[in-house]
């Protein structure tokens, strides 16, 4: 009972300190009648355990059921965050001498979050610039792609 009472104390308080901190207008109008609405809630609080013992007003406000996850959205963000990363590296790897490589990450969306787990470049049709001194090119595009995404040496997989 002292919780309800404290509860309609301190929805008075909040009224007074509104109502004062508040200039006339029309904003007033509307913030003075949410607040009346909310002051309402906490009034007549008590009163719905009296019609209804296991009665939660969380039940309204928080209802889980309508809460989904909509797989067909995050399986469309993941594609164009894969394909974005694949248009980036290819990118760096031309940027570091390496052009006409094929890029293709392999990537684990389980729990609604984004892992990489292989990166494959093919560098079957790979040209390399004529300006880049004698280098070994395995090391090298491994560096480019361990610095970009993050990954282990052993997720990249380099095919010829």
């Amino acid at each position: 009972m002292t919780v309800y009472i404290l509860s309609i104390v301190g929805i008075v308080f909040l009224g007074v300190l509104i109502d004062i901190i508040l200039p006339d207008g029309e904003i007033n109008k509307f913030v003075k009648g949410a607040f009346s609405l909310i002051a309402l809630f906490v009034i007549i609080s008590p009163v719905q355990k009296l019609f209804n013992s296991n009665y939660s007003i969380d039940d309204v406000f928080y209802n889980q059921s309508a809460i989904k996850t909509d797989s067909d959205f995050l399986e469309a963000t993941t594609k164009q965050l894969k394909s974005q990363l694949e248009i980036t590296l290819k990118v760096k790897l031309k940027d570091a001498g390496f052009d006409n490589v094929s890029v293709e990450i392999l990537c684990d969306m389980s729990e609604n979050v984004f892992q990489i787990k292989k990166v494959i470049i093919d560098i079957s049709k790979m040209v390399i610039n004529a300006n880049i001194p004698h280098i070994n090119k395995y090391v090298e595009i491994k560096n480019v792609v361990i610095e970009y995404l993050n990954v282990e040496e052993s997720d990249v997989i380099i095919n010829e």
